[in-house]
């Protein structure tokens, strides 16, 4: 008898775990905790990936507009150097030099400014004193007053790297010294549109193997679900049977 109890013990064991519907209930949440975990594993695996492309394609971004920027600035360094030390300011306004100006696009605002070095008298000339020397160059349909405020901003990290990169409104800000004999400063503002959307180029590359990888790992959770949830099945419609 005591026998009997416990095989019926067992059974009503069993039956109340499987039995009735129950054994297709504990099946399904393994299936949905296997897909759940493998997914979840993908879905974190993709986007520390995701990120990680960001943040190195921004980084490229914004190495090629700095390097872009500097080479393109350095033919007008070498144009304000000569004119300011020489107190030269129509070389500085002609055609030539806002051809050279316009040569890169992405020049918003230039702003070059110093002092000459003026010249002692001679027996056939008076002496000319140090002259204020100052030119400001705006592209077209550019308001030339953010200038100003760009040149009080960062003047630490002027004085460390020599420009100042605002990822916000998508500018590169350029502060460089003239080496002339009295003080000689330029301020450039280029622009760094390149650095919009960076985001969306990355989603666009990797989206599709984004979904083809998600699709992927469904198939595997469900696959991998049922092979684990089979002994359960089989357990289920044995009890259900007995």
């Amino acid at each position: 008898v005591s026998h009997q109890k416990i095989m019926n013990c067992k059974q009503r064991f069993y039956y109340d775990s499987f039995g009735e519907g129950k054994g297709t209930m504990k099946t399904n949440s393994v299936r949905f905790a296997v897909v759940a975990s493998i997914l979840a594993v993908v879905v974190l695996s993709m986007l520390s990936t995701g990120l990680g492309w960001y943040f190195n394609e921004m980084q490229l971004k914004e190495d090629q507009v700095i390097e872009k920027s500097l080479i393109s600035l350095q033919p007008i360094i070498t144009l304000a150097t000569r004119n300011v030390e020489g107190g030269n300011l129509m070389k500085l306004r002609n055609r030539d030099a806002q051809d050279l100006y316009k040569t890169n696009p992405g020049l918003l605002l230039l702003k070059m400014k110093g002092t000459s070095a003026g010249s002692p008298a001679t027996d056939f000339s008076d002496a000319i004193p140090p002259t204020p020397i100052e030119y400001q160059y705006a592209k077209e349909g550019v308001d030339a007053s953010i200038l100003s405020s760009f040149a009080q901003r960062a003047d630490s990290t002027f004085r460390e790297k020599g420009f100042f990169l605002d990822k916000d409104n998508a500018l590169l800000v350029v502060r460089k010294d003239l080496g002339v004999t009295n003080d000689g400063i330029v301020f450039a503002v280029f622009s760094a549109h390149e650095l919009e959307g960076v985001w969306l180029g990355v989603l666009e590359n990797i989206g599709l193997v984004f979904l083809m990888v998600l699709a992927g790992a469904l198939v595997v959770g469900i696959l991998v679900g049922n092979w684990i949830a089979a002994p359960v099945v089989k357990v289920a419609k044995n009890v259900t049977r007995a």
